[in-house]
């Protein structure tokens, strides 16, 4: 077990030396708690990680005992969250998933900040904001929707129910935190030609830009190809989920009876490391996003009452006028003090 009990002994990696080195909270905690090189396993090795650390040390654990600790640890030690119902909340977010729990527990996990974000929205408690010109206000919040994708399903990370310039409304999100300062293709046997070939074909048929590619891969022993998204200079895992999301909200959850009438909006927020970290590659990413949404926007096929928001949201700009936890305020430095 790596304890890490300064900010000196971080990882040397950019986001963990540029923002949680200079992270005051962080400083504070660690005066009385430590730290942990993440267990990390996975393609047939196990070992402490060089380049993350979590708040909790996961190795050996069984999966309730494991539940039981970061919550724990999230709730009252690190961020003094004071809800009673919070371990159910966030027993949806992280559907006690052995993997999922060891995710969250790390300091950069997406599923951490947007659990801690997002837990609170509520009646007497509601997120309101500007986004692509619609005044967004929303009173309810669920983690991890599910619609249908083939045999499968689609896992949207945020389902928020409210209105959208006055109007009933529904926004699906996508939640990403530092996932898009790595580059790199995606590819995921999954993605199988079968469920998403006439989607990925209509985008490659769609004249306007986009800098990534999609190629269709030979999966082998007669069954169907499945899809590639390439882009080495670019982020391309969130493309393809987006590409997933938008696929299962308008041929399965906007075509459900109880949804009618309501307008469906599906998005993308993500952590602005400005001025830690230089932003090229948000901008890099933001455009990419862009042109995506344009795409997906001009298929022939799209629900009327369905759209993908045009532009990126940040936690920045979304939870600007939003009251967090003070610990949560801090720690991330958004929100409103």
């Amino acid at each position: 077990m790596a304890e890490i009990w300064n900010v000196d002994q971080l990882p040397q990696m950019e986001l963990y030396q540029n923002f949680f080195v200079q992270n005051q909270f962080l400083k504070d905690y660690l005066v009385n708690h430590c730290i942990y090189n993440t267990w990390w396993t996975g393609k047939g090795v196990s070992k402490d990680s060089d380049s993350s650390c979590s708040f909790v040390y996961t190795k050996d654990k069984t999966k309730d005992k494991l539940r039981d600790e970061i919550v724990k640890t999230i709730k009252e030690d690190v961020f003094h969250i004071k809800l009673d119902s919070f371990g159910d909340i966030f027993d949806k977010a992280t559907k006690k998933n052995l993997l999922e729990l060891r995710r969250i527990s790390t300091l950069h996990s997406s599923s951490l900040i947007a659990l801690l974000c997002f837990y609170s929205i509520k009646a007497d408690n509601k997120l309101s904001f500007t986004h692509d010109g619609i005044d967004f206000k929303f009173d309810e919040c669920c983690f991890e929707s599910k619609n249908k994708v083939g045999k499968g399903n689609s896992n949207v990370d945020i389902q928020l129910t409210g209105t959208a310039n006055g109007k009933p409304a529904v926004l699906f999100l996508e939640a990403k935190f530092s996932e898009y300062l790595t580059s790199g293709s995606y590819t995921e046997k999954s993605v199988r030609d079968e469920v998403y070939g006439d989607l990925y074909c209509a985008l490659l048929k769609d004249n306007n830009p986009l800098d990534v590619e999609f190629e269709i891969c030979e999966q082998g022993n007669g069954s169907d190809g499945y899809w590639k998204v390439i882009g080495p200079k670019h982020y391309c895992e969130g493309i393809k989920q987006m590409i997933s999301h938008y696929l299962g909200i308008n041929n399965d959850y906007i075509l459900r009876p109880k949804n009618k009438g309501v307008k469906v909006y599906l998005g993308e927020i993500l952590f602005n490391f400005n001025p830690y970290i230089q932003n090229e590659k948000l901008c890099d990413y933001s455009k990419l996003y862009h042109q995506l949404s344009i795409k997906l926007n001009n298929l022939p096929n799209k629900n009327q009452d369905f759209e993908v928001l045009p532009n990126i949201m940040t936690y920045q700009d979304v939870f600007k006028d939003f009251k967090l936890d003070d610990s949560v305020q801090k720690f991330y430095g958004i929100g409103k003090k």
